[in-house]
């Protein structure tokens, strides 16, 4: 058997790269032909968007006026170009996109969207609706979440590297999409 991300019929576009090979997931924005069709980032809706690489991660901040939507809308956007709404796994990432955020948008640190949100029977906050919970659970607003049902999603807040819960389908707020550049 050839090593994975290897083609034997010559339509591997890069047996050096795991990430390129016929019927690969197109990583959107990255540059690269990743599944080896001829084109290049095809099918991605590009709204201008911020993008940032770091840690093996690319980061969409999608910050403009025009770029505003409500999380489930933001949700969508970013699964629509192959990505999830951003995941802080521990305080240096949290550091890291609260900092990135002030820059992006000149230092107004108005909220993003991030993928944590409680939807469900279990009443749970968990990531991208995965179920999986936050292994690092960052400081909340005083007063948050609410106990009040609506205020189900939750933001970068604006006063520091906190999160702070929002009503899903009423507010319209920048947001922050990721993807793995892992193979």
């Amino acid at each position: 058997d050839p090593p994975e991300g290897v083609a034997l019929d010559g339509t591997d576009c890069d047996d050096g790269d795991a990430r390129r090979f016929p019927g690969a997931r197109e990583i959107c924005f990255d540059g690269i032909d990743n599944n080896c069709d001829g084109r290049i980032d095809e099918d991605c809706v590009d709204l201008g968007c911020a993008r940032i690489q770091r840690g093996g991660y690319l980061h969409i901040f999608c910050n403009r006026h025009d770029h505003r939507r409500n999380w489930n809308q933001a949700r969508d956007y970013c699964r629509q170009i192959g990505m999830e709404l951003t995941v802080a796994d521990d305080l240096g990432e949290h550091e890291y996109l609260w900092a990135q955020a002030g820059i992006e948008t000149g230092g107004d640190r108005r909220a993003f969207w991030i993928g944590l949100n409680r939807q469900g029977e279990a009443n749970e906050w968990t990531w991208n609706e995965t179920g999986i919970g936050p292994a690092y659970v960052a400081p909340w607003l005083p007063g948050d979440p609410p106990a009040d049902p609506g205020f189900d999603c939750a933001v970068l807040a604006t006063a520091g590297p906190q999160w702070q819960a929002q009503r899903c389908d009423i507010d319209r707020r920048r947001f922050i999409c990721e993807t793995s550049l892992s193979p």
